[in-house]
């Protein structure tokens, strides 16, 4: 749904690569929530 491959978001799960901001901005969006939301952090 935001061009990435099957296996570049194996990538970021075995914390190999990290997404960048592009796509952590793409997936906040496509999940409705914030970066912080996304990453694990409150929003305060």
């Amino acid at each position: 749904m935001i061009g990435v491959t099957q296996q570049c978001v194996s990538e970021w799960e075995k914390k190999n690569t990290e997404p960048t901001l592009t796509y952590l901005l793409l997936l906040a969006d496509l999940f409705g929530v914030s970066i912080d939301t996304l990453c694990g952090r409150s929003d305060w």
